[in-house]
């Protein structure tokens, strides 16, 4: 049995390579083991850029409505014509009883101001509302507050039918035809000022949904005979406990404080739906795990936290509205756009925000656009067109033009879309131009609902260190990705993409991006090359993989350099993949694989290796992914925060995350550490005692010698190696193709790099990927400076 194996020279071999040669030799190495898992797919929208777009300004460019908002006051005002006008809010005032447990009976309350009776016109004035002309209204009815006088040609009890004047104003009218053709109005004329009047209240419905607008109220008085109303959370599209919208399931403290009241009279429940999200049945990024962080899915409804009552509920429905949302979220207010497809493009899904804030003088100008569908066959700066009369304006007034992107003068500016490929089998998934970034598709099981892994590459400014991240999932729609201007550092870093899922379950809080800059305070960081003038030096990326019937979803891969004609391995480390790793512990869907291990030497102490087991994320002070209980910093949903949780890690420090050291036993000190395992050696040539004494009770020839059997001589590779031996149970074990072998040879200067063999016998032959060694020693057979002795990590090549 042997091992695959491969050499890509980074630019061909010669010196002075830069970012790209590295990502490039990368990616073919990813290539050649076969890891650049999915599809690949072309002219993919990633981006739609705001007007006045130039590489001094790219980087305002801010899209992510998973971790923050849009601009809501850059450069978006420039196009789409002038601002739509600002609507009214209404407010909706219910009249609920039961019919039993068969349905709420819900009717709707029209309640005139104090004096606001128009004598001139035969106008009432009533709260904001969107009742339609000819709908049915019964004044006064019985039950109904009010206490002063009715008004004057109107009687208790009695039915009429509303003609809309206004969102407040409104005349009644004998019949709904009337009302309609706006006949036989009701004389208001001698009606004196009431300071307390009586309502008007329509006809009941049975649970009836309810279409609104962002920023209207609900009003709602209850006489129901048990139970109490509730608003909810209606995705499970009925009553639980955990999804009614009260004070303390609702997180945001804007949101909850505009939710009170008890249900009475003089204190309805009352829910001012500014500041919340629209409802939404489509997720905001397709391209991500289902059901996993930020979906943007959000559906409304009411219902009674009696469990006897459970079909007294209904549907509750906000769409979009240019009314004053106060604050101006404008995450909570966007029109739904499709780009049909045409020629060779795919159609494409966008959202068109806009600023709803009555505190700036942008109101009503577009805020942002984003993309929410992956397309195909686009090409940067395309052409089409949205019209205004798709957005809450009018067309043309309000349309909007795409293209090569410009600032234009006033509101007429042109907004651009920018593009990206999505690589597979030759190429990575992502990966920027200038070689700052690659991301590699892991797939370890495509039937799992966790079985991809996203492995991000960050190569930095100093040409020797890369920084390396994992996640479950990978945000590129609405990034700039490979558009990001080069050598960009800290957190424009977000702009290339970020891991995304759950906060504190799949990705740490303000840490998921693939970071490269000059900060190294809590950064993985890795190196590839020596630090000393890294580009002067050839720099190879070697690898190693097992091949059937061992696991060959295991290999080691490394840089390397040829420094002064001496191989020196760098950043050697195994990418933990495949459904085998963990199979008997956990299960891809409910867990995602995100560890690594390094392969390393240590030269401070007597020949050894070590192997580190680890999740490469950011870690500092108390920021640390596998705290107990989880925060926003950790990644709990990580397979191996099953083991790791509550780890003292520092700073990435490699002396506390699990590490297992494998020293050479061969004249050596055995220091009895925690993490060091002691190889198994005998040598009858040396296990030996030579006694020139004798004993009384068992006499001994003088200068007789006392020698293990040669039967019991044992000096073998090691197989089976556990990938740590930390870890309970052990996730997974390195094939048998590759061993540890602990050497001791003559003669003394005999030195074990990266690429040379060791024969075992004619039928077992083993290629060096790491060694620690010290040379020139005189050891066992006592011959000074005699000997080298060495601990390898080695794969089988015959």
């Amino acid at each position: 049995m042997a091992v695959t194996k491969g050499v890509t020279p980074v630019n061909g071999g010669a010196v002075s390579w830069n970012r790209s040669h590295v990502m490039s030799a990368l990616e073919t190495v990813f290539s050649d083991l076969g890891w650049n898992s999915g599809s690949s797919v072309s002219g993919v929208p990633v981006a739609i850029i705001q007007p006045g777009y130039t590489t001094a300004t790219e980087l305002d460019y801010d899209e992510d409505h998973e971790n923050n908002l849009p601009d809501s006051y850059g450069q978006w005002r420039r196009c789409g014509g002038p601002a739509i006008s600002q609507q009214t809010n209404c407010d909706f005032r219910l009249y609920v009883t039961n019919n039993g447990t068969t349905d709420y009976q819900i009717a709707e309350e029209l309640i005139p101001e104090n004096f606001g009776v128009d004598t001139t016109n035969d106008y009432i004035t009533v709260g904001n509302n969107r009742l339609p002309t000819a709908t049915k209204l019964t004044y006064a009815p019985t039950g109904g507050p009010g206490t002063d006088a009715a008004l004057t040609g109107l009687s208790l009890n009695t039915v009429y039918y509303m003609r809309k004047i206004s969102d407040n104003q409104i005349s009644l009218h004998p019949t709904g035809s009337d009302a309609t053709n706006n006949l036989n109005k009701v004389d208001l004329t001698n009606n004196p000022s009431i300071s307390n009047p009586r309502i008007f209240r329509t006809d009941a419905s049975a649970n009836p949904t309810f279409n609104i607008k962002s920023g209207d109220k609900f009003y709602v008085v209850q006489n129901l005979a048990s139970g109490n109303w509730v608003f909810l959370d209606y995705a499970a599209g009925g009553y639980e406990a955990d999804r009614v919208l009260n004070q303390t399931n609702v997180q945001n403290s804007t949101m909850r404080s505009n939710l009170s009241g008890t249900g009475s009279r003089v204190d309805p429940w009352l829910w001012n739906t500014s500041y919340w999200p629209i409802t939404e049945d489509e997720v905001y990024d397709p391209t991500k795990n289902t059901d996993v962080g930020y979906t943007g899915v959000r559906s409304y409804g009411y219902g009674n936290d009696d469990g006897a009552n459970g079909n007294l509920k209904g549907s509750i429905v906000i769409g979009n509205y240019c009314g004053n949302n106060s604050y101006g979220w404008a995450d909570n207010n966007y029109w739904k756009v499709t780009v049909p497809a045409s020629g060779g493009r795919s159609e494409l899904k966008l959202r068109v925000y806009r600023q709803t804030s009555a505190n700036t003088s942008y109101f009503g100008t577009v805020s942002s656009i984003t993309i929410n569908s992956q397309g195909n066959g686009w090409s940067d700066n395309d052409t089409f067109t949205i019209s205004g009369a798709d957005i809450g304006g009018v067309s043309p007034d309000n349309d909007i033009t795409f293209g090569v992107n410009a600032q234009g003068s006033g509101t007429n500016g042109t907004p651009s879309i920018l593009t990206t490929n999505l690589g597979a089998g030759t190429d990575f998934f992502l990966k920027h131009p200038d070689g700052d970034y690659a991301l590699l598709r892991l797939e370890n099981d495509g039937s799992k609902k966790f079985g991809t892994t996203y492995w991000g590459f960050g190569f930095w400014d100093n040409n020797y260190q890369i920084s390396m991240g994992s996640g479950q999932g990978w945000t590129y729609l609405n990034k700039l990705g490979p558009h990001l201007p080069a050598g960009s550092t800290g957190n424009d870093c977000k702009q290339f993409g970020i891991f995304n899922g759950d906060m504190g379950m799949d990705y740490m809080y303000g840490q998921n991006e693939l970071y490269r800059g000059t900060s190294t305070t809590g950064w993985s960081r890795f190196d590839i090359a020596t630090s000393s003038t890294p580009t002067a030096y050839p720099m190879n990326i070697r690898w190693w993989k097992a091949s059937n019937p061992q696991d060959d979803n295991f290999a080691v891969i490394q840089f390397s350099q040829d420094i002064n004609g001496v191989a020196e391995a760098f950043h050697t480390f195994t990418l933990h993949k495949g459904p085998n790793f963990g199979a008997n512990v956990f299960d891809l869907d409910d867990v995602w694989i995100g560890t690594m291990s390094e392969w390393k030497t240590e030269t401070s102490a007597d020949p050894s290796l070590y192997t580190r087991y680890r999740e490469p994320q950011y870690d500092w002070s108390t920021v640390h992914a596998y705290d107990e209980p989880p925060t926003s910093n950790t990644t709990a949903r990580e397979a191996s925060y099953g083991w790791l949780r509550n780890g003292a890690y520092n700073n990435n420090s490699y002396s506390v995350q699990p590490t297992t050291r494998y020293r050479c036993n061969i004249d050596t000190t055995f220091d009895n550490s925690s993490n060091e395992v002691v190889t198994y050696y005998r040598d009858s040539t040396y296990d030996r005692y030579q006694n020139s004494s004798e004993d009384g009770e068992y006499p001994i020839k003088i200068d007789s010698i006392n020698a293990v059997a040669s039967n019991a001589n044992w000096y073998k590779p090691i197989k089976g190696i556990p990938i740590t031996n930390q870890l309970a149970p052990c996730p997974w074990y390195v094939p048998d193709d590759f061993v540890l072998i602990q050497a001791a040879v003559t003669p003394g200067a005999t030195q074990f790099q990266t690429g040379d063999t060791v024969t075992i016998s004619g039928s077992e032959i083993y290629e060096v990927i790491i060694a620690d060694q010290e040379i020139n020693k005189t050891s066992l057979d006592g011959v000074a400076n005699g000997t080298s002795t060495a601990m390898i990590f080695a794969a089988r090549t015959t």
